[in-house]
């Protein structure tokens, strides 16, 4: 048996919208041993322009089901950064009894109810929190322009712990941590799951062995982790046995007014061009009614009305080249 998944760079979560953005880690696995047809590699763009599959992946074996494990496999271990991908999605789906079975239809989806996003488990949230923090200090001690050769947060007197703070989805988890004399690191986790000896926000002792070349592996809970941790602006990659964690990391000082939403406020879903524009400022309209479309990867996606109301601002023209979450126009609700 040989089967074959087309990984996209697309959002199932949103109704498997293109994805656009810069590869930032392109390192398929090794094994299991699978084929893959790509043309793309660390630093590859996916715009708007072209369709945006980014590999074949390929697996054969003696049976179905081992193939299409094997292909599961390779997928969740290969490290894919940078661009919102359907990896996740098609994992879940190469694992799922109904596909193991054979009973695959064009219902599929709806009718088995494969999840559209991996979501890690409280505990693999909190290990790659602590990794991501641990792996951040040693680079910033490792770029350390001065007095390099000092312990981490290293003060000559009893200072708080130092704080780092991700945000994973509607989640926010935070690291606080202080180095040891013995070298080890004091680490207090909350908003993930408890310290391994139940009590939470117990503090916890973390032994980091290697940290370098994107790795980081440690001691915690009695557990020899060793994740690869990629780091781009506030986006943090955490790959672990189960799969990438992504995080966002939290600003120490955030700008103000920064994420600002506007009231009736609506966004472009993906990047691409303004087709057309069929309303214009104080336009009344109904709900459902069609306001734009926009245009990319030979996708049209209808703006149309959540509500009835007026419109106020009509801020896109046909032509127009528009990033994802950029507004379009301003709807108010009718007096």
């Amino acid at each position: 048996h040989a089967i074959e998944a087309r990984l996209y760079a697309e959002d199932p979560a949103a109704g498997f919208l293109p994805a656009t953005g810069t590869l930032m880690d392109w390192c398929p696995a090794t094994a299991p041993p699978c084929r893959w047809d790509t043309g793309v590699a660390a630093g590859s763009v996916v715009g708007v322009e072209f369709d945006p599959m980014l590999a074949k992946v390929i697996a054969h074996a003696p049976a179905r089901g081992e193939a299409a494990l094997a292909l599961a496999l390779a997928l969740q271990r290969s490290r894919i950064r940078g661009v919102t991908t359907n990896r996740d999605f098609l994992v879940a789906a190469l694992r799922h009894p109904d596909f193991l079975a054979g009973r695959t239809t064009t219902s599929f989806i709806e009718r088995s109810a494969v999840p559209l996003a991996r979501r890690p488990s409280p505990a693999e949230l909190r290990t790659a929190a602590i990794g991501a923090a641990l792996a951040a200090q040693v680079a910033t001690r490792a770029a350390a322009p001065v007095l390099a050769t000092l312990p981490s947060g290293w003060r000559n007197s009893v200072m708080p712990p130092e704080l780092a703070e991700y945000r994973h989805g509607s989640d926010t988890v935070a690291v606080s941590y202080a180095r040891q004399r013995d070298g080890r690191f004091a680490v207090t986790v909350t908003g993930a799951s408890p310290a391994p000896d139940g009590a939470p926000d117990s503090v916890e002792p973390v032994a980091v062995h290697h940290a370098g070349d994107g790795w980081i592996d440690f001691d915690s809970g009695g557990r020899r982790h060793r994740l690869h941790v990629l780091t781009a602006g506030d986006q943090v990659w955490v790959q672990g046995p189960d799969g990438d964690v992504a995080l966002t990391a939290v600003p120490r000082f955030p700008e103000s007014g920064h994420g600002e939403v506007v009231a009736g406020g609506l966004v472009a879903p993906m990047p691409g061009t303004v087709l057309a524009v069929h309303v214009a400022p104080g336009d009344t309209v109904a709900q459902g009614q069609l306001l734009m479309i926009v245009e990319a990867m030979k996708m049209e996606h209808r703006i149309t009305a959540p509500r009835a109301g007026a419109v106020r601002e009509v801020r896109a023209r046909p032509g127009d080249q528009v990033n994802g979450g950029d507004l379009l126009a301003v709807l108010d609700d009718t007096p």
